[in-house]
């Protein structure tokens, strides 16, 4: 789990004590090993801009396998992404992400 909190400073001669708040978000993450060897996990987003109506929240659900632990590991997730559009609605996205990881 992780909180962010973004600053921008307010005007070009204010310096570091002329800063405003200009975002913030967070993630949970929860995964369980299963055999050594596969890791489903599920993750919670949200990035939550300045301004009303403009959040952004995403949910995954993913797998991993771990072939040869780290050195070779396939990872798959599938995220649901829900942003708001700032009239009152939002708009709904899905992403597929695939991942091979070779080390050596």
């Amino acid at each position: 789990t992780e909180f962010f909190l973004g600053m921008d400073q307010d005007d070009a001669t204010g310096g570091f004590t002329s800063q405003a708040l200009s975002a913030m978000g967070l993630y949970a993450q929860a995964g369980y090993v299963i055999g050594e060897k596969y890791l489903p996990m599920v993750r919670f987003e949200t990035l939550m801009p300045e301004g009303d109506g403009n959040d952004t929240k995403v949910v995954t659900a993913g797998f991993g396998a771990f072939f040869f632990g780290h050195n070779v590991k396939l990872q798959t997730e599938l995220s649901w992404i829900n942003t708001e559009t700032g009239d009152d609605s939002s708009t709904s996205d899905l992403r597929v992400r695939t991942q091979l990881q070779l080390g050596f």
